[in-house]
């Protein structure tokens, strides 16, 4: 976020008119995305790499493709389509 921004996030909260028990509770909800923020971080760059194409196999994606038509038409042909 640009300073502008945060500075206006910062008159709105102080606008708030927040009590003390509400002041923590913002701030511990505003500190526990940094804390959890390296549990993530590993998940989602897995999910990327799931789904960018890196699975550990020692089929190419070339091969994969092909495979994949392949049992497309074959299924499509016990159901009846072609």
């Amino acid at each position: 976020m640009t300073t502008v921004a945060l500075n206006a996030l910062w008159t709105y909260i102080e606008s708030l008119g927040l009590s003390a028990k509400n002041r923590k509770w913002l701030a511990d909800k505003l500190i526990e995305p940094t804390k959890s923020r390296t549990k993530t971080s590993t998940s989602s760059s897995s999910l990327r790499n799931a789904f960018s194409g890196n699975w550990e196999s020692d089929v190419d994606s070339v091969s994969y493709a092909q495979m994949l038509r392949e049992e497309s038409v074959q299924n499509d042909r016990e159901i009846g389509i072609w």
